[in-house]
Parts: C-alpha cells; structure tokens; sequence
C-alpha cells in the first residue's frame, strides 16, 4: 500500500508485483490480476503468472475464470500456451 504498486501503470513493476504476490500466495491481488490479464496479452507476462496461479487450487480456478474472459483478446500462441498450462493443471 505504501508504493502503490497494484496500482502502477508501467506494466514490468505491475507484472513484477503481481507475480510476486502469486508466489507468497497473496490472493488478495487476483482483482489486479484479473484486470492486467485481461489488459495486456504480452506472452513474456501472461505465460509466468497463470504457470504460477495454476499451482493452487484456488488459483486454478481464478485461472480459469481469467482466461475465460480475457482469451479472445489474447495471440492466437498466447491463446495457446494458457490453455496447455490449464488442461495441464486441470488434470492432476
């Protein structure tokens, strides 16, 4: 809250943040997550943070719900790579 930084609009801070937060499971920035995934469709960002949301149970399914709304605006390579790394998480 001090640096504001769920709230920054350099999208490397953001990405960097919201990753972080994935890996300490601070769910409380899926709301943040949901708006960057559904803003930007950079693989280099997109890729890393679902690899890591997919390693929860919860984040599996905040996983889930984010790509579901936010697929169509994605590459189709993009598209691609989330839905592998989905199917995969989904079947174990």
């Amino acid at each position: 809250s001090v640096y504001h930084l769920s709230e920054s609009g350099n999208n490397e801070v953001l990405f960097q943040w919201l990753f972080t937060c994935l890996c300490n499971g601070y769910n409380a920035v899926f709301p943040q997550l949901e708006g960057f995934l559904g803003e930007v469709g950079r693989r280099k960002f997109v890729k890393p943070l679902f690899q890591e949301l997919v390693k929860s149970n919860s984040g599996l399914e905040e996983a889930k719900k984010i790509f579901g709304k936010a697929k169509d605006n994605y590459h189709s390579i993009t598209r691609e790579t989330v839905s592998e790394i989905i199917l995969k998480s989904d079947s174990h």
